[in-house]
């Protein structure tokens, strides 16, 4: 322990002194170098603490936008991407006539991607703000060099999401609530989700129509299936003598 202290004390020291090696010609260029390289070596809350000290105390240097950028790329890489999204965001406000603001649109709609959850039972807020970033830049930077990665980025958002509909769908379907599993596979069915997604649900949304007592759905919805093929011909004749029991009966 008293070896470990020794070398925290240590290396605060070296860092400490480290400012006092001129990479600039001002102080607040030196500050920013500085910064520069400790986000390159991954010293990221060094690197703020510098990049902060820089805009407080020459807030009219014109290095103030570059440390701006550099901070909330700092945030970023430190996988603090709420305070990142933040700082980019503020930056937007202050400097509308930044030159390179398709950059800034672009590390905020990553900073959202980054955000999104490992799994899909969790909030996927994140999944729809990054979706909503992404379409500004695109919207708004039609000729921006970044557009190249948006469609993938897009496409595993909307992905992520159409997941999420399936498993809150075969949750209800678990739990036997099979208005609202059926109500759910609708949905997602009438979606532009992937056709693999839609073949994985369409048999639950048949079953669910069956055992709500939707019948005349359950047929239309079997003859849809006709044409699609998303359910095997002999589980689908199955279903559809049930169906039609089931409405006798009725």
């Amino acid at each position: 322990m008293k070896y470990f202290l020794i070398k925290i004390v240590l290396l605060t020291l070296l860092s400490a002194c480290s400012t006092q090696v001129k990479l600039g010609k001002s102080e607040a260029e030196n500050l920013y170098l500085h910064a520069k390289k400790n986000v390159k070596n991954g010293q990221y809350l060094l690197a703020i603490d510098r990049l902060d000290e820089l805009k407080a105390t020459y807030p009219l240097s014109p290095l103030v936008q570059k440390a701006d950028i550099l901070k909330g790329e700092a945030l970023f890489k430190q996988e603090n991407y709420q305070d990142s999204i933040d700082v980019f965001m503020n930056f937007q406000t202050l400097n509308p006539g930044y030159s390179d603001l398709d950059y800034v649109q672009w590390m905020i709609a990553e900073a959202y991607f980054k955000s999104m959850p490992d799994t899909i039972d969790r909030d996927l807020s994140m999944a729809y703000e990054a979706i909503s970033s992404y379409t500004k830049l695109l919207n708004d930077f039609p000729n921006s060099k970044y557009l190249k990665n948006i469609k993938s980025r897009l496409d595993e958002c909307q992905n992520f999401i159409y997941g999420r509909e399936v498993y809150v769908a075969d949750f209800y379907f678990k739990t036997k609530k099979y208005v609202a599993s059926a109500s759910r596979y609708k949905e997602l069915l009438s979606s532009e989700a992937p056709v693999e997604l839609k073949k994985k649900a369409y048999k639950n949304y048949v079953v669910s129509l069956l055992k709500s007592k939707s019948f005349q759905d359950c047929l239309e919805a079997l003859k849809t299936n006709s044409v699609v093929n998303f359910i095997d011909p002999v589980e689908a004749l199955s279903l559809e003598k049930a169906c039609l029991k089931g409405e006798k009966r009725d």
